[in-house]
């Protein structure tokens, strides 16, 4: 230890330390860091350490962390840059989540953080609630119907002016005809090509994805933006959605339009990370598994030449051409 400093043993005070070190009690209180050592009342310290001749604050850089609560929309990669860490940086503060890429709404992250003194504790404040962000459900609940007592699938595409075979589709009650009172029906929103494509964007930006990118997937993907359009395997909406993909997010397959971008796209930004940024590989796991496009690669294939399971080859190809030739120039 530096010889500005000293351990206070049992039975000293401040008198016999200053008589010690040469010095006088008062210049003693003047260099002392520890609060209210007076040297009056023969108080003991026993095991503190105080400072003689050097009263400038020591730093102490040992990280600690902060609470946050994930807010809906949010992936690990925004919220590390949000707050000025590395993906692995916070990978590393929580061990308890197996995979940092799929957050669930209200789990709880460990921020890495550092203090700014050794003698200044940090402030004590009470965590930040986060600003309830509501779901796309709850900002629009225009876009929903409530089932009431008496009512049935006719009775209530009537109602709403829409097509019972549409309002069965985007409600996956094509088979079916069992709704129960209180349930919540999907209604069929009519939006314009480019109201969708406004939608996409203000998402991608959010998400920190090429917005061109984006419009590209989703216009390959739905047949040029149908937002009601379903694959031969049941895959759903404007990013062909399976239960599978959207699980990965915490999401389901719907045909809503709101939160079939928030978990496509979600989804698209999950298979990025998990490439390190690798748009083709991305592409390529999007469509055919990332467990598919891993082998490929470990095999030493061009991971977009090949043909999996219907899904055809050179798709992270056609869609980055579309990109170029379509969206690329597009505000």
């Amino acid at each position: 230890m530096a010889e500005d400093y000293i351990i206070i043993q049992k039975g000293d005070t401040l008198s016999s330390i200053a008589q010690a070190k040469g010095t006088t009690v008062e210049q003693s209180k003047d260099h002392s860091l520890i609060t209210g050592l007076d040297g009056t009342k023969g108080e003991q310290w026993q095991g503190e350490i105080t400072e003689f001749g050097n009263t400038t604050p020591q730093k102490n850089d040992k990280p600690t962390t902060q609470i946050y609560t994930v807010k809906p929309n949010e992936v690990a990669s925004k919220i590390a840059r949000e707050h000025g860490i590395t993906l692995k940086e916070l990978q590393a503060a929580n061990p308890h989540i197996k995979n940092i890429n799929v957050l669930k709404i209200g789990e709880k992250l460990n921020i890495p953080v550092k203090s700014a003194t050794a003698t200044e504790a940090p402030e004590k404040t009470e965590p930040q609630q986060p600003q309830k962000t509501p779901d796309a459900q709850e900002t629009q609940n225009s876009k929903y119907y409530t089932v009431q007592p008496g009512d049935g699938l006719s009775k209530i595409s009537k109602k709403l002016g829409v097509s019972e075979k549409l309002l069965r589709k985007v409600n996956f009650l094509e088979k079916s005809d069992n709704i129960k009172v209180g349930q919540k029906l999907y209604i069929p929103e009519n939006l314009s090509t480019e109201q969708i494509k406004e939608k996409i964007k203000a998402k991608a930006k959010e998400l920190d994805i090429s917005e061109s990118l984006a419009l590209a997937l989703a216009d390959h993907e739905s047949g040029g933006f149908n937002p009601y359009a379903t694959s031969k395997t049941g895959a759903a909406g404007l990013f062909q959605l399976t239960q599978i993909a959207a699980s990965q997010v915490g999401g389901e397959r719907t045909y809503d339009i709101d939160k079939n971008i928030q978990y496509g796209l979600q989804y698209f930004k999950y298979c990025l990370d998990r490439c390190n940024d690798n748009v083709t590989e991305a592409l390529v796991s999007y469509n055919k598994g990332y467990s598919v496009m891993k082998k490929a690669k470990a095999e030493g294939k061009d991971v977009d030449s090949f043909e999996y399971k219907g899904n055809p080859a050179w798709y992270a190809k056609t869609i980055l051409e579309i990109e170029k030739n379509k969206y690329k120039t597009e505000k």
